[in-house]
């Protein structure tokens, strides 16, 4: 070979000699993607919603993107932190009202990920403030069915949510009314003479209001509001409590059993001491709430003689009944206990229709021994003004499956309902 050409040959063999070692030593360095940018919401914006959908742009490289959301720039308490997220969005929820949130993403591939993107700040909306509530009123009793619930308007609001419940944390809600658009609602069936708590918050796109503290409740009825009210006076209100009218013929009663006064332990006795007593069934403040207190004759009529026109514990301007209003309302009801009681009383031939409205409530007794308790639900005494003689006094009865309106006399210690006639 000649000398020129096997110089070239060899000088070209170690040139590729050299090229393959440069290779082998400088591979090819993967990159990881590079930052987002973020889109949505803006920096620095107010009045977000409490569940954003927090966006930013794609990533060259990227294959999923992580997320931050913290209430503090340092990012010490983070809300919620994500990662192996395929979408350029995510929507974070149940966030606070009126707070300042900081959120910051990277963006991720098989070889790492980026740095994080600049942090943005945005701040939730603020909620509606928490209705006033109105009707039915607290500690109402009794309340008819249908009852219409209503509150205050709220400004902002878009909308309200109504809940009932039997008990006051309510663990029984009974009935949950969301999106109603004005500030009443009314319920058509409820259970009869059942304690019933109710609150309402206001809704916008921003959240809910808490409740109205305290939780209102109310009793209702026995049924619906039949009979027809005193001319001029469909309720009045005594001692902190309304009470409903009823007329029938000329008579004009309360609707209500009377709920009044101080309730004491049935192992005791009423007695003058210018606090008006009562006993309420069981040793239970909410049997009085349902079926009105138990009195002993003489604390019903403070203290006062036998007669006619007693007002004794009845508010003013009306009075006990005595025995010839109890004959003129069985003859004007034609003798029929049915038509005495309530709708939800009494039972067989003897179930109440309230077709005069008295809406009378089976509420038992206080016994002649002290601490005795009876016939809740079997049967009903309402005391007279009149006395049969020293220990007795004249009452109206009826029981759960009588057909007729009864009077007799008993022993003046046993503690029987009040019911009140206009004078």
């Amino acid at each position: 070979m000649h000398p020129v050409i096997n110089k070239f040959f060899i000088i070209s063999i170690c040139l590729l000699v050299l090229s393959s070692c440069k290779k082998e030593n400088n591979p090819i360095v993967a990159e990881s993607p590079s930052v987002p940018n973020l889109i949505s919401p803006i920096n620095n914006s107010t009045g977000v919603h409490v569940s954003p959908v927090l966006s930013w742009s794609s990533s060259s490289g990227a294959t999923s993107y992580n997320l931050i959301v913290s209430s503090d720039s340092g990012f010490t308490t983070i809300i919620t932190t994500q990662s192996k997220i395929n979408d350029t969005s995510y929507q974070v929820s149940s966030l606070n009202n009126s707070t300042t949130y900081y959120w910051k993403v990277s963006a991720t591939n098989s070889n790492g990920n980026s740095d994080w993107s600049f942090t943005w700040k945005f701040t939730t909306g603020l909620a509606p403030t928490a209705p006033t509530l109105i009707s039915p009123e607290n500690n109402f009793t009794p309340a008819f069915m249908p009852v219409t619930f209503s509150w205050s308007p709220v400004t902002a609001a878009t909308s309200y949510t109504l809940q009932l419940s039997t008990d006051i944390s309510f663990n029984n809600i009974e009935y949950n009314l969301d999106s109603i658009s004005t500030t009443s609602q009314k319920i058509a069936i409820l259970k009869p003479i059942t304690q019933y708590f109710w609150r309402v918050s206001a809704n916008n796109i921003y959240g809910s209001s808490s409740w109205q503290v305290p939780v209102w409740n109310f009793y209702t009825a026995s049924g619906s509001n039949t009979g027809i009210t005193c001319p001029g006076l469909p309720t009045i209100t005594f001692s902190n409590r309304i009470y409903n009218t009823v007329q029938i013929g000329n008579q004009c009663w309360l609707k209500e059993n009377l709920d009044v006064g101080t309730m004491i332990n049935a192992n005791n006795t009423q007695t003058d001491n210018g606090i008006v007593e009562k006993f309420c069934y069981n040793n239970d403040s909410t049997n009085c709430k349902k079926y009105g207190g138990l009195y002993q004759w003489t604390e019903a009529m403070q203290y006062g003689g036998s007669g006619t026109n007693v007002q004794g514990i009845c508010p003013t301007g009306w009075r006990l009944p005595d025995t010839n209003d109890f004959n003129i309302l069985t003859s004007t009801l034609n003798n029929n206990a049915e038509a005495l009681k309530a709708i939800s009383q009494g039972s067989g031939s003897g179930a109440g229709t309230d077709a005069s409205g008295f809406s009378a409530l089976l509420a038992g007794y206080r016994g002649a021994n002290a601490g005795a308790f009876g016939d809740l639900g079997g049967y009903t005494n309402f005391w007279s003004s009149m006395e049969s003689n020293a220990a007795n006094a004249y009452i109206m009865w009826i029981g759960a499956v009588e057909t007729s309106i009864n009077q007799n006399n008993t022993n003046k210690i046993v503690g029987f309902s009040v019911r009140c006639i206009k004078d």
